[in-house]
């Protein structure tokens, strides 16, 4: 009788160990996932309306994924400038992260916050949609705004 309860203890305790083993491996996400290219074609971009009052231009550019001949990786990151004058004016380059078929970044700047959201509608044109939350005590309602931009060659 003890024999068995032995037994049985061993059996149920490796079909336990088999079952973590098998979700582990199962859950896990393969490298070459991980470094699948951004579902947003690099290189710069400017604003089909020339006479927007909004997104003028901006810059995708990839990071690497850490392959097997470097030791780190660089984040997918987005440049983009609005529309000022005499010259447009820079938000700088943030980091890029994907969401979807989107991808997604955010503009931390003195007065503002803007959430961006980044679709390839074609091969040679992307969709900026930018919601603006403003922190300056200013008074003034946030804003969205959707461009539509091409490919520079």
């Amino acid at each position: 009788m003890r024999t068995a309860s032995y037994i049985r203890f061993a059996v149920v305790g490796l079909v336990a160990i088999g079952a973590a083993g098998t979700l582990a491996i199962s859950g896990s996400t393969p490298t070459h996932a991980l470094c699948a290219a951004p579902p947003i074609k690099q290189g710069g971009y400017v604003n089909v309306d020339q006479n927007t009052r909004s997104i003028a231009s901006a810059r995708v550019r990839w990071g690497s994924c850490g392959d097997t001949n470097t030791s780190s990786s660089s984040p997918d990151t987005l440049s983009l400038w609005g529309r000022c004058h005499p010259r447009d004016c820079s938000f700088g380059r943030t980091t890029l992260r994907r969401a979807g078929q989107n991808m997604v970044a955010t503009y931390n700047q003195s007065f503002a916050v803007r959430q961006i959201r980044v679709t390839q509608l074609a091969p040679d044109r992307i969709e900026i949609q930018m919601h603006t939350r403003f922190t300056d005590n200013s008074g003034r309602p946030p804003l969205t705004s959707v461009d539509v931009l091409h490919k520079v060659q």
